[in-house]
């Protein structure tokens, strides 16, 4: 029996900064539901740069799955949100025209503010956090405009949105907060909580 495969694709949300490899979702879920789950993340990117690497390490590998988050570099780098959200869908779409479902992701909203601050020494996160807002908003619209065609019919969609702002933004400020490493990487426990989100999604394909 042909093992089913995973990669998780995108920017430092993708590859775990800052988390033990053995703590960050990728390794929490390989083996469920027979996935071997690939971590392509690579930290600092925009999604312009993602999309550069993903015929060779999505399209060319021909996984079962994609798991696709990006978008914070774009808005500390202060380009076009809709920019980003185009390279976003662009892959969403080349991925099912391949034959790959894809889990879309949004991104949790910064934990702001934090102690003691990190990133904000280097980026604004105040006047980031309405761009990943924004970007989050069209990620949704996106994700249900293609299930209705689908379903309506005049279109096929393996594409499910995996809302992991909203699930981390449902829980109690406190517990929220206990999920980041600093004010915009999960930590351990975040990274577990990426997983039981991911993990419902697979279940449903």
């Amino acid at each position: 029996m042909n093992q089913k495969t995973m990669i998780a694709f995108g920017d430092s949300l993708a590859f775990g900064w800052g988390v033990d490899r053995s703590s960050r979702f990728t390794t929490l879920l390989d083996g469920h539901g027979g996935f071997h789950v690939l971590n392509r993340g690579k930290a600092g990117e925009r999604t312009d740069e993602i999309r550069a690497r993903f015929r060779l390490q999505i399209l060319d590998q021909e996984p079962d799955v994609l798991f696709l988050i990006g978008g914070s570099n774009d808005i500390f780098q202060g380009r076009d949100i809709e920019a980003a959200f185009r390279d976003l869908g662009a892959m969403t779409e080349e991925a099912l025209r391949a034959g790959i479902s894809v889990l879309l992701a949004t991104t949790p909203p910064y934990c702001i503010p934090f102690d003691p601050p990190y990133w904000s020494k280097i980026v604004d996160l105040d006047a980031a956090v309405s761009g990943i807002t924004a970007l989050n908003g069209r990620i949704r619209g996106y994700a249900s405009s293609l299930q209705s065609a689908a379903a309506a019919g005049s279109g096929t969609s393996s594409l499910l949105l995996c809302d992991l702002a909203a699930d981390f933004l449902s829980l109690p400020e406190a517990e929220y907060r206990s999920l980041f490493l600093d004010e915009i990487h999960p930590n351990k426990k975040g990274h577990a909580r990426y997983a039981a989100c991911i993990r419902a999604c697979l279940d449903l394909l």
